[in-house]
């Protein structure tokens, strides 16, 4: 099932985050082999092993990337600057705040720390 497709055809997100939204998606799909892809808590997120450790949703306007793996997301801090960055959470306010190189370092960052862990 595509779930993230199926998500965001039904979001109400604007055209231009709907791009980047399947962009990140496909992504997500091409770096994180051996997840499972489902919806958690109302948005995608990838599963490893029943345990999601990514999910992204497009909420008030914002794209929100959540990496559940919190010590894995300070590493990237320094090329996430000038974005609005939580606990386990980047706000991206426009599509072209994505940067694709930086996210998928990040998630194959993910992919590694998770084949170690189990």
């Amino acid at each position: 099932m595509e779930t993230a497709t199926v998500y965001t055809a039904n979001n109400g997100s604007p055209a231009a985050f709907k791009a980047v939204i399947h962009r990140l998606n496909e992504l997500c799909r091409q770096k994180l082999k051996g997840y499972d892809e489902g919806i958690c808590y109302g948005m995608p997120a990838y599963k490893r092993n029943g345990v999601p450790e990514l999910a992204f949703d497009f909420r008030d306007n914002c794209l929100k990337l959540y990496v559940m793996k919190h010590d894995l997301l300070n590493r990237f801090r320094q090329q996430l600057r000038g974005l609005s960055i939580g606990k386990g959470c980047i706000w991206f306010t426009r599509p072209e705040d994505l940067d694709f190189d930086v996210i998928g370092h990040i998630l194959d960052t993910i992919c590694g720390s998770s084949r170690t862990a189990h």
